[in-house]
């Protein structure tokens, strides 16, 4: 097949991103779309095949449900009963006159329509109830298992007003936005009351999951062997994903996606080392002072370089899970500690911590900061969830106390007694996190103080001399 050209007087660049710019703008078109009529996005998939693999993707499903929110009531269904001879009929009454019309259920009637599906009942037979799951768009069902009533129910006569049933789906209460969750498990939660009975019986019904869960990179389903592509670049190198992006949109929403850094994460494990914060003293000639500026410098391990590459006038005490804490500087002895901050030196975000509630200054200090879902999390993509920050003092003739910052409550916690302060104070040295507890080094005694996470214990522990 003969290679297209490119339109007389463009470079073969500018007719790339030409192409591009029209794939995105047609997208942004087919978003808006009315809602209530699907037949046109039908009619647009048959324009040509990549318009077809357009509206067909996940994402395009997705962000069409994010553009409208709402979804439009495309009809109702209504139990019809002809006769005594003949059984119940559930008719669907289309809203809209695109809506295509849906086969009627004969002997069944609809208890309940919620998230993409229909809840049906059949007539029960030998005291157990027949219900099934059905989905009027793509026509699947799932017939559950038979419900018997009879333990619940000692009248031979089947009564409707004695139980009910509903559907809904299972991700619910983890936060589901309902946009597209047709291919996600659901629930039928069933409830009754015997006659002539005070109690109520409740019971619910969850969907078998008969195979891992796909992944959501926001991508159709023709893009799994680029993924593998882009899950194996260098985990040290992060601009190659940044020049994967610019391939075209389709990648660069690939790359973007929660779910493919997770994945990305989970393929790798172990975080490379990017490169380290090293406290320097920098003399400056336009300072009238001659006195030397305190610097957290960032030092390559590789060729990725964060927004800031260095912070004046702060000093780093620590740096994990993605972020850095830096306190103001300078600082003597006896003064008030100011000036902690957390940084992200990927995003550049920074959060300004509240003074430490000192009533007395202290002669030393250290301070540590930690995922705030430290033990439950696998810390492979936990930047944008809390963090905790660890403060540890002493004061002379005082017991060491240890204050928590939550990034939740905005708030530090009330002191942690812990022992006598030593002769010498704190080691202002990054403290180390073993499990679930942070070891903080005192200095000149070559003995170590362990606070755990979970139960907000103090504890001793000797280290090698």
């Amino acid at each position: 097949m003969p290679r297209r050209r490119p339109p007389a007087g463009l470079r073969s660049d500018e007719a790339t991103s030409m192409v591009v710019l029209m794939e995105e703008l047609v997208e942004e078109v087919l978003l808006r779309f009315p809602p209530a009529e699907p037949a046109s996005l039908v009619r647009a998939a048959l324009v040509c095949k990549p318009w077809c693999r357009l509206i067909s993707g996940r994402h395009f499903r997705r962000r069409f449900c994010e553009v409208h929110r709402s979804p439009p009531m495309l009809g109702y269904f209504c139990n019809l009963y002809p006769g005594k001879e003949t059984g119940p009929v559930s008719r669907f009454f289309p809203a809209s006159p695109a809506c295509p019309p849906l086969p009627d259920q004969i002997n069944r009637s609809a208890l309940d329509a919620r998230h993409g599906r229909v809840l049906l009942r059949k007539d029960m037979i030998r005291g157990c109830a027949r219900l099934s799951v059905w989905d009027p768009v793509t026509g699947e069902r799932w017939q559950l298992p038979p419900l018997s009533l009879d333990a619940w129910n000692d009248d031979d006569d089947d009564d409707d007003d004695e139980w009910s049933a509903a559907v809904l789906c299972a991700a619910s209460s983890t936060g589901c936005g309902h946009l597209d969750c047709r291919g996600k498990p659901f629930l039928v939660v069933c409830a009754g009351s015997p006659a002539g009975a005070e109690q109520i019986f409740l019971c619910v019904y969850s969907e078998p999951a008969v195979a891992a869960p796909r992944p959501d990179y926001g991508v159709s389903d023709q893009v799994p062997p680029a993924l593998e592509i882009l899950f194996r670049l260098a985990p040290d190198d992060p601009v190659s994903l940044v020049r994967a992006a610019a391939v075209c949109p389709r990648w660069r929403r690939v790359v973007s996606t929660p779910g493919f850094r997770r994945g990305f994460a989970q393929r790798h494990r172990t975080a490379p080392m990017l490169g380290f914060f090293a406290n320097m003293r920098d003399w400056d000639e336009d300072r009238e002072v001659d006195d030397d500026d305190y610097v957290a410098r960032f030092v390559r391990a590789t060729r990725f370089y964060p927004c800031r590459g260095e912070r004046r006038d702060f000093r780093a005490l620590d740096a994990r899970h993605g972020r850095v804490l830096l306190a103001s500087m300078p600082w003597e002895p006896g003064l008030k500690v100011q000036g902690l901050e957390v940084w992200d030196p990927v995003t550049d975000e920074l959060w300004e911590l509240p003074d430490v509630p000192h009533p007395h200054s202290p002669t030393s200090w250290n301070a540590a900061v930690v995922c705030g879902a430290h033990g439950v999390c696998d810390h492979l993509d936990c930047r944008r969830k809390p963090f905790l920050v660890v403060f540890l003092d002493s004061r002379p003739k005082k017991k060491m106390r240890l204050f928590v910052y939550s990034s939740e409550a905005g708030t530090w916690s009330e002191p942690t007694y812990g022992p006598p302060s030593p002769t010498n104070g704190v080691e202002m040295v990054p403290p180390a996190l073993v499990g679930n507890a942070l070891h903080f080094l005192i200095d000149a005694t070559y003995i170590i103080l362990k606070y755990d996470l979970a139960t907000r214990t103090v504890g001793w522990s000797v280290g090698i001399r």
